[in-house]
């Protein structure tokens, strides 16, 4: 009895206890390999991933889009083709056509030996009677209010050479455009007619910056043209190709006209002040009171009152256009 329970004692115990062990071994056998395996693979999708990374472009790699300051104004300027939507010059020399936009100046009738004009868009000086072969030209940029709660406002401010009695004009200057809700978009720009203005987003304008400009012949048909702001030390300029009458040259506040056709609503710009304006006629450099300036005033829109640019008598090499 006592070996007979002492066996059934310890047997069952013996058996049990291999059971135990054998069963413990082949399960830790198998979550170490399992476990190895996790890793191994955890390891190859590290490695994966890393490499992947390193080729895979995210957002924060895009560099953000910003052709100037004068991006972050809020505004927006809708004129199709204007400074803020620049075209494409071509590569050949631009020569004039019939349909290139310019204004038809109508002579002012007065007893004074100074000859005068009207214009439903130009205000200014122009000098006609001669080659001109140079330009140049200082201004403070306008600081504007809009005339309008509904449409848009702008105004434009620039020195160019030819376009008064011919379809050919070359300019460059600086503009703004008021939206409705009076956010205020400035910027440079550069035009040779019948192409429409050209950018110049490496000069950003804001109004009260002061601005000089230039445009010189330098051999037949070939131009350079330069601005900088003077305010923030910016500057730009290119050379090109364009035929010119070399027939007048103008400094100019202007109420921009819309790509399609028709007039811009005028914003009140207040007073510019022109300053530095000189041209080269004939060979020779001089004030534009020398070369016997002849001003312009803008009539407004339809000969309506209001909305008109009425120029200063000219000192030397400076004058004043005022919105009245």
């Amino acid at each position: 009895m006592s070996k007979k329970t002492k066996h059934s004692t310890k047997s069952p115990s013996k058996k049990f206890t291999g059971k135990l062990t054998s069963g413990f071994i082949s399960r830790s056998r198998f979550i170490l390999a399992a476990l190895t395996i996790i890793v191994i693979v955890g390891g190859l999708i590290a490695v994966t991933l890393s490499i992947f990374q390193a080729n895979t472009v995210t957002l924060s790699d895009i560099p953000s889009v910003q052709t100037s300051d004068t991006d972050k104004l809020s505004g927006t300027t809708t004129t199709p083709n204007t400074a803020d939507t620049p075209a494409v010059i071509p590569n050949s020399t631009v020569t004039p056509g019939s349909s290139s936009e310019v204004p038809t100046l109508k002579p002012t009738n007065n007893s004074n030996s100074t000859a005068s004009y009207q214009s439903t868009n130009w205000a200014g000086y122009v000098s006609t009677g001669g080659n001109f072969t140079t330009i140049s030209g200082t201004w403070i940029a306008s600081t504007p209010t809009p005339t309008s709660t509904t449409v848009e406002s702008a105004d434009g401010t620039w020195i160019g050479i030819g376009g008064i009695t011919t379809s050919d004009l070359i300019q460059i200057g600086t503009q703004n455009t008021i939206s409705p809700s009076g956010v205020i978009t400035t910027s440079a720009f550069y035009e040779l007619l019948p192409a429409h203005a050209i950018g110049i987003p490496s000069v950003a304008v804001r109004p009260g910056d002061t601005i000089s400009a230039s445009i010189a012949q330098t051999s037949t048909n070939e131009w350079t043209l330069s601005l900088s702001n003077v305010s923030t030390g910016r500057s730009f300029s290119t050379s090109l190709s364009y035929v010119s009458s070399l027939s007048s040259a103008e400094w100019i506040q202007e109420n921009p006209s819309y790509a399609g056709g028709g007039l811009v609503l005028l914003d009140n710009f207040g007073t510019v002040v022109f300053s530095n304006a000189t041209t080269t006629v004939n060979g020779t450099t001089m004030s534009a009171a020398a070369s016997n300036a002849s001003p312009i005033t803008l009539i407004g829109q339809g000969g309506a009152a209001g909305h008109t640019g009425v120029p200063s008598a000219i000192n030397g090499s400076s004058f004043t256009v005022q919105y009245r």
